[in-house]
C-alpha cells in the first residue's frame, strides 16, 4: 500500500509539473483546478490501495483464526481418546488381576504369559500409533504451509495488480491532462 501511494503520488506531481511547464500563459484559477484535479485522482488512489490493503489483512486474520480453530479441536479430541483408552486399559487391567487371584498356579502361569503377550501387542499398537500420529501431524503441517503459501502467493499477487493498475491509471490521466492542456494551449493561441 505505501509504495502504490508513492507511485500515485509520484504520477501525480509528474501530471502537475506538466500541466505547469505546458501552461505558462495559464490562469491561476486553471491551474489551481489542475492541481485540485490531480490531487483528488491521487486521493482515490491512495483510497483504492488502503481498501485492498485491509481486505487481505482481513483474510489472513480470518484464516489464521480458522486454522487455530481447528488445531484446538484435534487436540481436545487426540486427549479425550487417550483418556478413554487409558480409561479402558486401566478396567481391563483390574479384571485381569482379579481372575488371576481367583485361580489355580498353574492358570496363573498361562495368564502371565498372556498378559506379556498383550503388553507386546499393545506397545507394537502405541508404537504404530505413535507413528500414524506423526504422520498425520506431518501431513497436516505440510497442508497447513500449502495453504500459507497459497495465501500469501495471492495477496502478492493481489498487491501486484492492484500496483500496476494504480500506476497505469496514473500514466493515463497524465496522458490525458497532458492532451487536454495541449488542445487549450492550442485553442488559446
Amino acid at each position: 500500500a505505501d509504495e502504490l501511494r508513492d507511485l500515485a503520488r509520484d504520477a501525480a506531481d509528474d501530471a502537475r509539473d506538466a500541466a505547469r511547464d505546458g501552461a505558462d500563459d495559464a490562469t491561476k484559477d486553471e491551474l489551481d483546478e489542475m492541481r485540485d484535479l490531480a490531487r483528488d485522482e491521487a486521493d482515490e488512489i491512495r483510497d483504492a490501495a488502503r481498501d485492498e490493503a485491509d481486505e487481505i489483512r482481513d483474510e489472513a486474520r480470518k484464516a489464521a483464526d480458522d486454522l487455530r480453530d481447528e488445531m484446538r479441536d484435534a487436540a481436545e479430541e487426540a486427549r479425550e481418546e487417550a483418556e478413554e483408552e487409558a480409561r479402558e486399559e486401566a478396567k481391563r487391567e483390574a479384571r485381569e488381576e482379579s481372575r488371576t487371584e481367583s485361580r489355580e498356579e498353574t492358570r496363573r502361569e498361562a495368564r502371565e504369559e498372556a498378559k506379556r503377550e498383550a503388553r507386546e501387542e499393545s506397545r507394537t499398537e502405541a508404537r504404530e500409533e505413535t507413528r500414524r500420529e506423526a504422520r498425520e501431524e506431518a501431513r497436516e503441517e505440510a497442508k497447513r504451509e500449502a495453504r500459507e503459501e497459497s495465501r500469501t502467493e495471492a495477496r502478492e499477487e493481489a498487491k501486484r495488480e492492484a500496483r500496476e493498475e494504480a500506476e497505469e491509471e496514473a500514466r493515463e490521466e497524465a496522458k490525458r491532462e497532458a492532451r487536454e492542456e495541449a488542445e487549450e494551449e492550442i485553442e488559446s493561441d
